[in-house]
Formats: structure tokens, C-alpha cells, sequence
């Protein structure tokens, strides 16, 4: 099990990196270089006893003593790991955050066309519940409205316009 003190054995912090205290690996590693390496799911990682951790997981460990089950970044850029910009989060406040989906086919989150009725739907999900604020001929309006209520919904996990 990786711990807080085990972190700090280890690293040192400098502004949203881990750096190693001392060489590691037969020289391999030099001390004071950066931990870890970017992932294909674009999240530094690195290996800290034979385990491999994210690096904001063991970066938030490092500072806080405990992990949460999920993290969130706040800007949004997963190798942005500052302490500031990390926060414990739970499955839906971390969604709620995240970049509009790749598959997304209106260019706005929450807004979709009902091909019924050949008007704009927003539609967002909040508690496993899925919200309805009405149908628009307009998709800037649809857009608006949409950003509007994800902002009242998702509070300080709202993220801007997208």
C-alpha cells in the first residue's frame, strides 16, 4: 500500500510535479528529475514501489494524507496536477466537469436535435435523473439555456461554455 509518508520519502513536490529525492533504479532515474510518464489515457503516472499510481492521485496523497475515491481536475487538463487544481470529487461531479464527448454531434453539451419535432432538446442529467428545459426553434438559444442550467445543476462543477 502506497501511503503519504512513503510519497514523501520519495518525492519531492514542485508545482504540480513529483520530482525523486534520490536516484532510484541503479542510477536510471536521476534525483530531482520529474516522476513518471504520460499515459495513452493522457495522465502522468509513475511507479512507486512496483505499483503503478496517477500522478494527481499520489500528488493529492502527498498533501493531504488520505485518497479519495475519485479526483477532479478543475481546469480540466488532466496533466495539470498543481494541488490547487485538484479536488475530491464524486462519480457525477468529475462527469460533470469533463470536455464535451468527441461523439458529440450539436457542438453543445446537453443540446440535441429531436428530429420528431425538427426542434433543439435540452436535456441534462443530474442524481441519475435526466432534466427536460423544453424544445428550441433557435440552437443558440438552446445553447444558452443549456449552459444556463448546467451552471445552476452542477454549481462549482459546472464547466464553461461547451
Amino acid at each position: 500500500m502506497i501511503t503519504q509518508q512513503i510519497l514523501q520519502d520519495l518525492f519531492i513536490y514542485d508545482n504540480g510535479n513529483l520530482l525523486w529525492k534520490n536516484s532510484q533504479r541503479k542510477n536510471t532515474v536521476k534525483a530531482n528529475s520529474i516522476a513518471g510518464n504520460l499515459g495513452q489515457n493522457g495522465y502522468y503516472r509513475t511507479s512507486v514501489k512496483g505499483k503503478l499510481i496517477y500522478n494527481h492521485r499520489a500528488i493529492f496523497l502527498f498533501h493531504h494524507g488520505y485518497l479519495p475515491k475519485f479526483l477532479d481536475h478543475i481546469n480540466g487538463i488532466k496533466t495539470d496536477n498543481r494541488i490547487e487544481n485538484l479536488r475530491e470529487a464524486t462519480y457525477q461531479q468529475n462527469n460533470e466537469n469533463k470536455a464535451m464527448q468527441k461523439n458529440n454531434k450539436s457542438g453543445c453539451r446537453c443540446v440535441f436535435w429531436h428530429k420528431t419535432t425538427n426542434l433543439w432538446v435540452v436535456l441534462i442529467r443530474k442524481n441519475n435523473k435526466q432534466h427536460s428545459f423544453g424544445y428550441y426553434k433557435n440552437y443558440d438559444e438552446a445553447c444558452l439555456i443549456a449552459n444556463q442550467k448546467r451552471k445552476e445543476l452542477h454549481g462549482e462543477f459546472y464547466r464553461g461554455l461547451s
